[in-house]
């Protein structure tokens, strides 16, 4: 049958300058400017989330789409999926730690982020 694609999973949280500039550059400044920021710490006044990418490393038959459509990946080295998550803390009582919790702000590119964690090396989760 041949080899399948590979893919790789990246993120980066907007409290870092990298994170910023690529989610501002990918998604617009009004965007990222909407999202909650830290009000106290190292990060304060920083943007609460993270961007996370889909990367194409090498071609092949895409392990997901191709036992119904025959899909071969041409897109060695593109960045097929792009995502923006807030990340909102809730305090739990019971166990008295913060934990964070990632929602979906926006996507685009071809393939969704549902889709990602079937094929890609690495986890998209946090």
């Amino acid at each position: 049958m041949g080899k399948s694609a590979t893919y790789e999973v990246k993120k980066s949280f907007l409290s870092s300058d990298f994170g910023y500039e690529i989610a501002v550059k990918w998604f617009g400044q009004e965007t990222v400017d909407n999202l909650p920021k830290y009000t106290k710490g190292k990060y304060e006044g920083k943007p609460m989330g993270l961007v996370t990418w889909c990367k194409c490393l090498t071609g092949g038959y895409h392990p997901y789409y191709y036992q119904s459509s025959g899909r071969i990946e041409t897109r060695k080295g593109w960045i097929i999926g792009k995502a923006l998550y807030q990340t909102d803390w809730s305090y739990n009582f019971k166990t008295k730690k913060a934990t964070p919790r990632n929602t979906l702000v926006t996507e685009c590119g071809e393939d969704s982020v549902e889709t990602w964690g079937t094929f890609a090396t690495q986890p998209y989760w946090t």
